[in-house]
């Protein structure tokens, strides 16, 4: 706080605490126009105190006796007191602001952290008379950084293992799709070496109707590992379990006549699921070729 002190009148005069008073005056000034809202200590230029008001007295739970015939050191106890970074020997050098933290410990094992703004107040001859010290408490401002910090600290902490557990969960599905990939080897591998020739064989003496019979069979045999249908059952579910298969059979370059034989029903109807097909697709009235859009999906999945 800058004031200008003159019989009891307060007023700011270049950023300087001005006191025209004798030493006996001072105390009422003070607490006539600093108040009690802040602890303040006044000390004369040797740092001894010669004023300290109540809220300074309850910041560091003192009494009036304790404050008699001593210096400010003696009071804070700062780890810089009396020493080259002495905080009043800043002021008395022709500092005209100096700040500080400290922290004091009490006998209870209480602990305050203080912010220490110190300014000069000067006599009439304008030099340095003494020095007025206001004390804030930043004990919550401090445990709230120290809080902030842990929980800084705690939450690298959990990124870490977040990242470490993504890692070994990417490693666990790169394992799961490995051997999905190596069940599916193995089960077409086996379709191919087991069935596909009985299939052959039974296609040598097949007529026509049971020969395209035997080629969806083969067709669908060649793809049971493929992702196609249940891609298309997940990202298209409004597709009915009969609209699905026709998609497998329109991939697969079956006509419409193909596919109405197949199920024992008209072309008409076969018609009507593909304009279904197309609009559950979002290719609805749009010139894109059916057969090559399920093609197209078919050998994404597969990729």
């Amino acid at each position: 706080m800058s004031v200008f002190v003159r019989v009891g009148r307060v007023r700011v005069v270049n950023s300087k605490v001005v006191i025209k008073t004798r030493p006996e005056k001072l105390k009422p000034i003070i607490n006539q126009e600093l108040g009690e809202a802040m602890p303040v200590c006044i000390t004369d230029k040797n740092k001894n105190i010669i004023h300290v008001n109540k809220t300074f007295y309850s910041l560091f739970n003192l009494n009036e006796k304790q404050t008699i015939d001593i210096k400010c050191h003696e009071l804070i106890k700062s780890s810089s007191c009396e020493s080259d970074d002495c905080p009043a020997r800043h002021i008395l050098r022709g500092l005209e602001r100096y700040e500080y933290e400290f922290e004091r410990e009490f006998s209870d094992g209480r602990k305050v952290c203080c912010l220490a703004v110190l300014t000069p107040y000067r006599g009439s001859n304008d030099n340095i008379a003494g020095i007025i010290h206001h004390y804030i408490d930043i004990s919550r401002c401090k445990q709230a950084e120290a809080e902030m910090k842990i929980a800084q600290e705690r939450l690298v902490v959990e990124q870490v293992a977040l990242r470490e557990k993504n890692i070994v969960l990417k490693e666990i599905m790169n394992r799961i799709d490995d051997e999905k990939k190596q069940i599916a080897f193995r089960i077409q591998s086996n379709v191919d070496r087991l069935v596909m020739p009985i299939l052959r064989k039974l296609k040598e003496k097949a007529n026509s109707v049971e020969k395209d019979y035997i080629r969806l069979l083969e067709g669908s045999l060649s793809e049971i590992t493929s992702p196609f249908i249940s891609q298309l059952e997940k990202n298209f579910a409004e597709l009915t379990p009969r609209e699905i298969e026709i998609c497998n059979l329109v991939k697969d370059g079956l006509t419409c006549k193909d596919i109405a034989g197949v199920y024992d029903i008209s072309e008409q109807t076969v018609i009507k699921h593909r304009k279904k097909i197309r609009k559950k697709l979002g290719i609805g009235g749009q010139k894109i070729n059916l057969i090559s859009y399920l093609k197209s999906m078919s050998d994404n999945t597969s990729s």
